[in-house]
């Protein structure tokens, strides 16, 4: 074996940890989250590439017996890979699948090799596709590391629908919930929430700018559309706590009462820090705020339109 075959199967050995051990965790950015899956394709796509420079069983078959090897292998491969995982407490994934599947065809159809085949139409409609295929997963990276610049930079403000992708820093447990133009009283849009009549029902942010140490209110304001008053509950919790047992006197838990119409919500941060009953929360490490409701007796409605951090002038 050449150097370049040996490097590609030291960076394969390497690799394998990757797979059972370490990794973003739930409350990981999402950039995080999206390139370790992205590595998916980037082992078979490596796979693929150094086991078609060592082994030379396919070259002389049709391009379409090669593709269906390829899509086999990777397939079994990867659905040990998911067992395994399994079996370690790592979560199954459909499509790390599908990634496994994109990196195996986009190395052998872009294998020098393939240049030399029969049929140059369908290998060209196969890079297309392939080639597609990554550079959506790409684009979808790019709006995710844009919208966590925005995290970034917009702080006091939490989240406020300035744009569709802040959706994506929000746990929904009902794909009706959507961004209205109307009602709004702050930014472009605000976030139409149905509750069901679930024992929980209801919405997290998951990401947004963790450090409250410099700010003395969080401000939420709700919309309630109904002519009678809804009961919901806020919640917030650290790092610390999505690291224990997660019981429910080491959070911050406030039912509040919406009256109809606009509801400008003020908490005090010093009330958050103090909420557990041992301990104080990390107020730099602030990790979700979560607002549901409890066994409503009716579906109702609710539209959320900003969450901000507010300094109170001395």
């Amino acid at each position: 074996m050449n150097k370049i075959t040996v490097l590609l199967l030291f960076v394969l050995l390497a690799m394998v940890p990757w797979f059972f051990f370490g990794g973003p965790d739930y409350y990981s950015l999402r950039s995080v989250k999206f390139l370790w899956n992205f590595g998916h394709i980037v082992f078979f796509a490596t796979a693929v590439f150094w086991s078609l420079r060592v082994f030379n069983v396919l070259a002389n078959r049709s391009l379409g017996f090669q593709c269906l090897v390829v899509v086999l292998v990777t397939t079994v491969a990867g659905v040990l890979i998911e067992w395994l995982q399994y079996g370690l407490g790592r979560q199954v994934d459909i499509y790390d699948l599908i990634r496994n599947i994109t990196g195996g065809l986009l190395a052998l159809l872009w294998f020098p090799a393939a240049a030399h085949v029969a049929n140059r139409r369908w290998l060209y409609f196969g890079r297309g596709i392939v080639t597609t295929l990554v550079l959506s997963q790409l684009f979808i990276l790019s709006m995710i590391l844009i919208d966590e610049w925005r995290v970034k930079n917009n702080q006091p403000q939490l989240s406020q629908f300035d744009s569709v992708y802040e959706l994506s820093r929000w746990d929904r447990y009902d794909f009706s919930e959507a961004l209205v133009e109307d009602p709004v009283k702050h930014g472009d849009y605000a976030f139409k929430v149905a509750l069901t009549t679930d024992k929980y029902s209801g919405v997290a942010l998951k990401y947004f700018y963790r450090d409250w140490r410099a700010y003395d209110v969080l401000q939420v304001s709700i919309f309630n559309p109904d002519d009678s008053d809804l009961s919901l509950v806020i919640r917030v919790h650290d790092k610390a706590h999505s690291l224990g047992i997660q019981q429910y006197p080491d959070r911050f838990n406030r039912r509040i009462l919406l009256t109809p119409g606009w509801n400008q919500i003020e908490i005090d941060i010093k009330d958050i820090q103090s909420a557990p009953d041992r301990r104080e929360i990390n107020l730099a490490e602030i990790q979700a705020i979560g607002l549901f409701s409890v066994a409503l007796k009716n579906p109702r409605t609710v539209f959320i339109d900003s969450l901000r951090l507010v300094k109170v002038a001395p």
